[in-house]
């Protein structure tokens, strides 16, 4: 694992030219020697994660540096993303074709967003799981144009919003074409009905099912016994239902979002 959280730690306590040591700095982890001697090729070699955390802004040269040296990596966490770029990352990401879950936190403009996440689409043929996270004061617009994008990833299995204004038409695409997606996890997001009016809040878990000929995809709000009583299980399943069907004169404000304990087969229902 590359983890550089002790970076951004040192950073607050000493005078750290950032530019400057953060370039030494990743030279003498990925092209230095160990105690030994030994040259740390085969240990970058063998890293499986990468973390950038929040507040360690690094460059699209640190960024394409890191890519460029850690071909085998399956995990990255990418919370530092102020100064990155949409080139940038499609720079590194062409890296990193083995990556199978990709944390991030986007702090761009819409546009950079999008072309991130075609940039993933076109490069990440084995990931599984990918998290959305936008920052409070940056809202960001899940549409049918980046929905289209996430149903060309033929891998994904699990797909994370957190912060996001989501758009019927965009869920209703997820569900019907991400056949392999099985879990979508909502947290903290705005269910937007036409333009910009809002229909609700939802934090919540959907278990998604098969594909039934002539129905459409079988699907579950996932509840447990402290924060998803039956009625309440019913209550976001039935207000969720109604807000991808268009109902007019729609507004709520629903919360589930404990992991554990999912219902049983037989309340998948259909839509």
């Amino acid at each position: 694992m590359l983890d550089l959280t002790p970076v951004l730690e040192a950073s607050a306590n000493f005078n750290f030219r950032f530019q400057k040591s953060m370039s030494k700095l990743l030279r003498t982890v990925m092209e230095g020697h160990d105690a030994n001697g030994f040259s740390l090729e085969r240990w970058r070699l063998s890293v499986k994660t990468v973390v950038i955390p929040k507040g360690l802004d690094i460059t699209d040269e640190h960024l394409l540096y890191i890519a460029k040296r850690t071909p085998n990596l399956e995990d990255l966490v990418l919370e530092g993303t102020y100064k990155i770029t949409e080139k940038g990352f499609a720079d590194a990401i062409c890296n990193w074709k083995k990556v199978q879950h990709i944390v991030l936190p986007l702090q761009m403009q819409e546009s950079c967003f999008v072309q991130i996440i075609q940039a993933i689409s076109e490069n990440c043929s084995e990931l599984e799981t990918l998290y959305v996270i936008n920052p409070l004061e940056m809202m960001r617009f899940i549409t049918a144009d980046i929905a289209e994008t996430l149903c060309r990833m033929k891998t994904l299995v699990t797909l994370v919003f957190e912060g996001a204004c989501l758009y019927r038409e965009a869920i209703n695409m997820i569900f019907d074409e991400c056949l392999k997606l099985e879990t979508i996890h909502i947290r903290d997001c705005c269910l937007m009905a036409d333009g910009l009016e809002l229909a609700g809040f939802m934090t919540a878990n959907i278990r998604l099912g098969e594909m039934e000929i002539g129905s459409g995809r079988l699907w579950r709000i996932e509840g447990s016994e402290t924060r998803g009583k039956p009625d309440q299980v019913s209550y976001v399943q039935k207000k969720f239902m109604q807000w991808r069907n268009e109902s007019p004169g729609l507004y709520f404000d629903i919360e589930l979002n404990d992991e554990n304990a999912l219902l049983d087969d037989d309340d998948f229902i259909v839509l």
